[in-house]
């Protein structure tokens, strides 16, 4: 197939659009030079180039061949130097001069499929800015939900106090993260990275309520760990979302920092937590709040049954009392002998 034709994109090492021609090519003339000079073909605004940098060779079948002419950086094909290359071939039709990154489309490549843009809902959930304004509505009435359950002496300063905290917590964690977007992309990425804290913590939040009401319903035990499951979960997909949004780390790089990073830094904590309250006969394994009784699917224990449980728990905690030294357990001699 000829290559007719062929489509040259110039872009930053933010990987932003600066030059973008349409050549058109013919038997007599199939090459292209590159660099600063005035003379060159496609001329590039980056002082790693050298005046005339390289030249592009397309051949009829639209396979594209590139040639250092002697500069002092060479070409970069594939994340690998070359220098006073001739006829290299470009696997993935791309070329990187100095920081400016080339790549080149003829007519012999073919294009992707065209998207769907019909469907409203796809549409609403692809924009950020409706992510964040949903998500921050949702987190404003869930904020003033658990507010009142806790019913407090002024509701109006209990929920604006937890207003003011949340916003003060949200804006610092946007701004850390655009900053960051901003030194390895050139963008902040606001309302990016405000739907992403906002959206995964609505959902973190109604799945704690669901979980904690479900466990209610159906007469299901606190199972240990789970808290901290959910939260190491959310923490993972906050922080792969964002690494995501604010770099160029592939998906596997970023899933990878995703799940090393809260373990190491929230579940161990945690877990030393839970550790800890484990060998403390007085605390309190579960804070499940109290609904009304009529939602409950099965019926209440017998007193018999009930009490029996309550034998089972002392008997508990006899065993980690023994277990705890006898510094803590109050054995041994003590001040006076005793």
């Amino acid at each position: 197939m000829t290559a007719d034709v062929v489509l040259i994109e110039c872009f930053d090492e933010h990987h932003r659009v600066i030059v973008r021609e349409r050549l058109e090519l013919n038997n007599d003339s199939r090459t292209l030079t590159i660099g600063r000079s005035l003379h060159a073909d496609v001329i590039l605004d980056d002082e790693h180039a050298a005046e005339m940098h390289a030249t592009i060779e397309i051949t009829p079948d639209g396979t594209i061949l590139a040639s250092d002419l002697g500069s002092l950086n060479g070409l970069v094909v594939e994340r690998k130097r070359h220098y006073q290359a001739e006829n290299l071939a470009l696997p993935s039709n791309t070329l990187q001069i100095g920081r400016t990154t080339i790549s080149f489309r003829t007519s012999a490549d073919s294009l992707p499929a065209e998207k769907p843009d019909h469907v409203r809902l796809a549409r609403f959930w692809h924009k950020p800015a409706w992510i964040a304004g949903a998500s921050g509505l949702v987190a404003v009435v869930m904020t003033i939900y658990e507010n009142w359950l806790t019913a407090p002496n002024d509701l109006a300063v209990a929920v604006t106090t937890g207003l003011a905290w949340l916003t003060l917590f949200i804006a610092g964690w946007v701004a850390l993260w655009a900053l960051l977007s901003r030194i390895m992309l050139g963008s902040w990425r606001w309302l990016v990275h405000a739907a992403i804290i906002l959206g995964v913590a609505v959902i973190f939040d109604i799945v704690l309520e669901l979980t904690d009401l479900g466990g209610f319903v159906f007469t299901v035990p606190d199972i240990p760990g789970s808290q901290l499951l959910l939260s190491t979960i959310a923490l993972g997909a906050v922080l792969y979302l964002h690494l995501r949004a604010a770099s160029r780390l592939g998906m596997r790089r970023a899933a990878l920092l995703a799940c090393i990073l809260p373990v190491l830094v929230f579940g161990f904590g945690q877990w030393i937590t839970i550790r800890s309250a484990a060998q403390n006969v007085n605390a309190v394994g579960a804070f499940m709040r109290i609904y009304p009784p009529g939602l409950r699917l099965r019926t209440a224990a017998p007193p018999d049954t009930y009490f029996d449980d309550l034998a089972d728990l002392r008997k508990t905690a006899e065993k980690k009392r023994d277990a705890l030294p006898a510094s803590e357990n109050g054995g041994g001699l003590g001040l006076f002998g005793l």
